[in-house]
């Protein structure tokens, strides 16, 4: 039998003044929740360690370094306390994570200098995440790209390839066209990413899949029959109780 692994799943922390963790110390934080995850897991009857800790966006409130660097604080005081590294915490971005003021710079340097609007759109694309990549960075002590154990996908798409536990996870980027626009505010996979993910999984496709999105969760992945490379839910998932658990909820409105 295939061993258990256990993957806790957070989003839409929202560090940020809106926040309902706001006035509260990041590491001190990160102390409560891990007690917090350990209570309800025990709950549960799930015993297992902890493999690796996925978090599917909204970081932040609105994509600053300040809330970014909080974010960092709190996601490696608890891959601390429940004994994951660092580089086992997988972040993608969310909307919340993009940049608007630096999607709005790059407009007021299309006035300035006249460029056109293919080049004002490559600003936005280039500038638009750089805070989420130097947090990236920062957690990582190396850019995404340059570890050995991942993959880049293109589009800000990467797989993070845990060949010791036999575990794969595809972080995506569903932020491609977000901006300060409101027409822009739509999720999207562009091709580059979905290709290369395909195309890196052609050779030996997982046989058991499990989607993470928004709700936070405990998912305990245990072996399931099915046909290779089938999407869905591959082992059983616990939703943690809100009531028990200081760290994560969706917490306000973002105002930018």
């Amino acid at each position: 039998m295939a061993p258990v692994q256990l993957l806790l799943h957070m989003s839409d922390l929202h560090f940020g003044p809106h926040s309902r963790f706001d006035t509260k110390d990041p590491a001190g934080l990160a102390r409560s929740t891990a007690e917090s995850i350990r209570h309800a897991t025990s709950s549960a009857n799930v015993h297992e360690p902890v493999d690796a800790i996925v978090v599917t966006g909204d970081v932040t409130e609105a994509g600053t370094a300040p809330q970014f660097a909080d974010a960092q604080r709190f996601l490696e005081g608890i891959g601390g306390k429940l004994g994951v590294p660092h580089e086992r915490i997988v972040v993608v971005p969310g909307n919340h994570d993009v940049s608007w003021q630096r999607c709005q710079i790059a407009c007021l340097q299309q006035e300035q200098e006249g460029f056109d609007d293919d080049e004002r759109e490559r600003c936005i694309a280039d500038t638009k995440l750089a805070e989420f990549g130097l947090f990236l960075q920062r957690m990582y002590e190396a850019t995404p790209d340059k570890r050995s154990d991942v993959c880049p996908l293109g589009g800000g798409a990467y797989v993070y390839d845990f060949s010791s536990s036999g575990l794969a996870i595809a972080a995506l980027n569903s932020c491609e066209r977000e901006s300060h626009r409101s027409s822009d505010h739509v999720g999207f996979l562009g091709d580059t990413q979905t290709a290369a993910l395909m195309g890196h999984w052609a050779a030996s496709a997982p046989t058991d899949l499990i989607r993470c999105d928004a709700p936070p969760t405990i998912r305990r992945d245990c072996p399931v029959r099915g046909q290779r490379g089938q999407a869905g839910y591959g082992g059983e998932t616990k939703r943690l109780d809100m009531k028990q658990w200081d760290g994560v909820q969706d917490v306000g409105a973002r105002t930018c």
